[in-house]
C-alpha cells in the first residue's frame, strides 16, 4: 500500500472538502448561540446582583457621564426618577450636593480621581439630616484600558448611632464614678483585680496600675482571706449578691483599715459567671468624691468592618455559588460552603430557640415567590464559632432559572457594643441606686431622675420630686436675701460656664420642715443634650452645732478660732455623728515651739503674731467644716470628720507642715515659726470620747517634739 493511502487515502493537493451530512447544524452558529446564552447569563447575574445588593452603584464613563446606577443609589440619594431617567448629570449633582454637610470636599474627591483614573478611594460623607455613608471608587477597566469609574455607597448611619450611644453611656459611666464617694472594683473568678476605680485604691493604699493583676489575699490576713474566698464562692455558687460584708485590710504601708463591700457575680451575655464585681467604702479614711478616676482599660473600639457583605446563590436550598468574602466571613474553604444547606452553617436552634432548618425554610419559601426577607441571624464560623449577622434573601433569575441571593453582613461588633451599653448602664443604675448621697438629675430647672437617698432627703416620693423644679423643695428665699429661684438660676449658669460648683442650699421641705445641705453641681451630656448632675448631703446638725457656739461666744479673741470649751462642746457633736454616718474622725495636737524664746526676745506683742499666724495657717490647711480650736497657750487641737476632708492622716500633717513653710518665707519674721504635730485616728463604733483622743495625740506630739530636739541637738554638736 502506498503512503498516500496510509495517510487516508488522499494525494497531497487533492480537495479536502466534504459536504456534511443533510440536517447537520452549523458549528458557527452553534458557537454563536452558545456564546449568545452565556453573556445573558452573565448580563442577567450583573443585573440582580446591581439590584439585590444593599449598596448603591453608580457606574460613570471617562467624562463622569452616568453609565449605570442601580435603584438602590437612587433611593439611598434620594434622586427623583425623572432626574434619573433623564440622565442629566447636572441635576443629579445638584441634588446629591443639597444633601451634604460639606459639598465641597465632595466635589473636590471627585476631581481629584478623575484627575487621577488609576486612583481607588474610600471616605466618610456626612449628611445636613445626620445620615452616614461610606463612599468607595475605582477604576473601571477593559482589559488594561481604564473607560470609567465605579463608585459605592453604603448607609452606616445605624451603626453611627450605636457608637454615640456607647459613648454617651460611658460618659454618663465615667460622671457618676467621678462623683462617688464609694470604692467600684471588679474581678476573675480567681480574684485578680481587672478593674477599679480611684477611691478604691485609695482604700488599699496602691495605685492603680499596681493593683491590677494583684489578689485580694494580697491585703488581708490567712484567716480574713479564707473567709472571703467563702462569700466569693457561696456568691459564685447561688448568684445571689452579698451586702454590707465588713472585713480587715492591711494597705501597702502595713495599716489596718476596716472596709465594707459588697459583691455582686458578673455574668457574660450568655449567662456563664465570668468574675466579681461591688462597692467598697473605707470607714477609716477621708471623702475622694473629687478626684478624677483613672480608666485604663480600652473601651473603644472599631465599630465598622471595611470588608464588603459576604454574597451567596441559593438554589433548591444549597448553596451553589458565593463570592471570597463569605469564605473569609465562615473561615472555610470553597468546598467547606458550597452544596451545603443553609442551616448547616447555623447552629441547630437559634437564640429564641426555634430550630434553624425550619425557621429558615420558613423564611425561604415568601422569598421564592418575590418577598425579600430582612432578618437577623446566628451563623456559625469554621470551627464552630457562633456569630451574629443581618440576611436578606431575594429572588432572582439566571437565564430561565430562580435563585435567592443571599446578602450576609456581620454584626459581631454591633452586637458587642449593644451589649457594652447595657452593661455600662447597669453599673451606672447599681452605683446610683447604691449611693448614699442624695443623687438627682436636671434637665433644665425639672428633676428627670433621684435616687432612694434622694427621696429621702426631701421626704418625699420619686414621683413627687419628678417634674418638679428644686424651688419647690426651697423657701421663698435663701439666707442671703436673695430669692431662691435667682440665686439657684445662677449658679447653674455658674456650673455650665465654669465648671462643676460646691455651696450651701436651704432646702423647704413639702411639709414645711427646713434643712440645710452641702450641693455639689456639675454638667454633662446625653444625645447632645445638657444635664446637670446634683449631690446633696444634709448638714443640719452640724449647722446648728455651729450656731450654737456662736450663741455662747466660744471663740478665742487672739486668734478667731474656736477655744477649748467650744472645741469639746462641737467636737462632741461631730464625735455622735461620725459614728451615726459610720466614718471616721482625724485628731490633730499641735504646739507652737519656743513660744517662751520668742516673748523673751521678741515681746508678748510678737509672741501674740506668733500665735495668730499658726492659726491663719491651720485655717488655709483645713476646710470649713473642720473644727480649729486654740485650747491654751501655745497648743492648738484639729477635728476632722471623714467626709469633710479628702486626706488621709499623714497627708493632713503633710499639708499643714508645706504651708508652714511657705509661711516661714514670706513672713520676714526675726525667727523662724516651729510646730510639732501628733495626729490619731477614731473608727466608728468604739466608745472613745474626745478628750481620750486630745489626750492620744499631745502624746504623740510631745514625742516628735523630743525628737526634734534630739536632732536639733545632734545637729549643733556637729557643727
Amino acid at each position: 500500500m502506498s503512503d498516500d493511502k496510509k495517510r487516508g487515502g488522499r494525494r497531497p493537493g487533492a480537495s479536502a472538502t466534504v459536504n456534511p451530512p443533510v440536517g447537520d447544524p452549523d458549528p458557527v452558529k452553534v458557537t454563536r448561540r452558545r456564546n449568545d446564552a452565556e453573556r445573558l447569563k452573565t448580563i442577567s447575574l450583573l443585573q440582580a446582583t446591581l439590584e439585590s445588593t444593599q449598596d448603591g452603584i453608580l457606574v460613570v464613563d471617562r467624562n463622569g457621564r452616568t453609565v449605570l446606577s442601580n435603584r438602590r443609589f437612587a433611593v439611598m440619594w434620594q434622586i427623583p426618577e425623572e432626574i434619573i431617567v433623564s440622565r442629566d448629570d447636572h441635576k443629579a449633582l445638584q441634588y446629591v450636593l443639597d444633601q451634604l454637610k460639606e459639598p465641597g470636599a465632595f466635589i473636590q474627591k471627585v476631581r481629584e480621581l478623575y484627575e487621577n483614573p488609576e486612583a481607588e478611594s474610600f471616605d466618610l460623607l456626612e449628611f445636613k439630616d445626620g445620615r452616614f455613608f461610606e463612599r468607595y471608587s475605582q477604576p473601571q477597566r477593559i482589559g488594561k484600558e481604564v473607560v470609567g469609574r465605579v463608585w459605592s455607597f453604603r448607609d452606616v448611619s445605624a451603626g453611627k448611632k450605636v457608637e454615640q450611644s456607647l459613648r454617651e453611656s460611658e460618659e454618663r459611666y465615667r460622671t457618676l464614678l467621678d462623683n462617688v464617694e464609694d470604692g467600684y472594683y471588679e474581678v476573675d473568678l480567681d480574684g485578680n483585680y481587672l478593674f477599679c476605680n480611684e477611691a478604691f485604691a485609695g482604700i488599699l493604699g496602691y495605685g492603680l496600675q499596681e493593683l491590677r493583676g494583684m489578689n485580694f489575699k494580697d491585703f488581708t490576713t490567712p484567716e480574713t482571706a479564707e473567709r472571703v474566698y467563702r462569700i466569693f464562692h457561696a456568691v459564685f455558687e447561688t448568684g445571689r449578691p452579698v451586702k454590707a460584708i465588713a472585713v480587715e485590710t492591711v494597705g501597702k504601708d502595713g495599716t489596718e483599715r476596716s472596709v465594707e463591700f459588697s459583691v455582686f457575680p458578673i455574668k457574660s451575655a450568655e449567662g456563664w459567671k465570668t468574675g466579681f464585681k461591688g462597692t467598697a467604702r473605707d470607714v477609716t479614711e477621708k471623702k475622694k468624691a473629687e478626684e478624677e478616676l483613672k480608666e485604663s482599660e480600652a473601651k473603644y473600639r472599631s465599630l465598622f468592618e471595611a470588608a464588603h457583605d459576604a454574597i451567596c446563590l441559593l438554589k433548591d436550598d444549597r448553596l451553589v455559588d458565593c463570592n471570597t468574602v463569605t469564605l473569609a466571613m465562615f473561615n472555610a474553604g470553597r468546598q467547606q460552603v458550597i452544596g451545603r444547606a443553609p442551616w448547616e452553617l447555623s447552629p441547630p436552634s437559634q437564640p429564641d430557640g426555634r430550630a434553624s432548618a425550619a425557621t429558615l425554610r420558613e423564611k425561604i419559601g415568601p422569598a421564592l415567590v418575590g418577598e425579600p426577607q430582612f432578618f437577623e441571624w446566628k451563623l456559625l464560623r469554621g470551627g464552630g464559632v457562633p456569630f451574629d449577622a443581618e440576611v436578606s434573601l431575594n429572588r432572582i433569575f439566571i437565564g430561565q432559572e430562580v435563585f435567592l441571593q443571599t446578602i450576609i453582613r456581620d454584626i459581631t461588633e454591633r452586637k458587642r457594643m449593644e451589649e457594652a451599653t447595657r452593661e455600662s448602664e447597669r453599673r451606672y443604675r447599681i452605683l446610683f441606686e447604691a449611693a448614699q448621697e442624695a443623687i438627682l438629675v436636671m434637665k433644665g430647672i425639672i428633676f428627670v431622675d433621684c435616687n432612694p437617698a434622694a427621696e429621702r432627703l426631701l421626704g418625699c416620693s420619686r414621683t413627687e420630686i419628678l417634674g418638679s423644679t428644686p424651688f419647690r423643695f426651697s423657701p421663698e428665699r435663701q439666707p442671703d436675701g436673695r430669692t431662691s429661684e435667682e440665686k439657684g438660676a445662677a449658679l447653674a449658669r455658674k456650673s455650665i460656664r465654669q465648671g462643676p460648683q460646691r455651696f450651701e442650699w436651704v432646702h423647704q421641705g413639702l411639709n414645711g420642715r427646713r434643712f440645710e445641705a452641702e450641693v455639689s453641681l456639675s454638667q454633662f451630656h446625653i444625645e447632645g443634650q445638657s444635664y446637670l448632675f446634683v449631690m446633696e448631703r444634709d448638714i443640719t446638725d452640724q449647722k446648728r452645732a455651729q450656731e450654737e457656739l456662736r450663741a455662747l461666744s466660744l471663740i478665742d479673741e487672739l486668734t478667731g478660732l474656736y477655744n477649748r470649751r467650744g472645741f469639746l462642746t462641737l467636737a462632741r457633736q461631730q464625735l455622735k455623728m461620725a459614728d451615726r454616718m459610720q466614718r471616721g474622725i482625724f485628731l490633730l495636737f499641735a504646739d507652737l515651739d519656743d513660744l517662751k524664746n520668742i516673748n523673751d526676745h521678741y515681746g508678748h506683742s510678737e509672741g501674740d503674731r506668733a500665735l495668730q499666724a499658726v492659726a491663719a495657717i491651720l485655717k488655709e490647711t483645713f476646710r470649713e467644716p473642720d473644727i480649729l480650736a486654740r485650747i491654751g497657750g501655745d497648743e492648738f487641737v484639729v477635728l476632722a470628720i471623714e467626709g469633710t476632708s479628702a486626706a488621709r492622716a499623714e497627708i493632713l500633717s503633710g499639708r499643714f507642715t508645706s504651708n508652714l513653710s511657705v509661711a516661714n518665707q514670706k513672713g520676714r519674721r526675726p525667727y523662724t515659726l516651729s510646730v510639732s504635730q501628733g495626729v490619731v485616728r477614731h473608727l466608728p463604733g468604739r466608745l472613745t470620747s474626745i478628750e481620750e483622743l486630745m489626750a492620744q495625740a499631745d502624746r504623740l506630739m510631745y514625742e516628735k517634739k523630743r525628737e526634734k530636739k534630739k536632732a536639733d541637738t545632734k545637729t549643733e554638736n556637729a557643727g
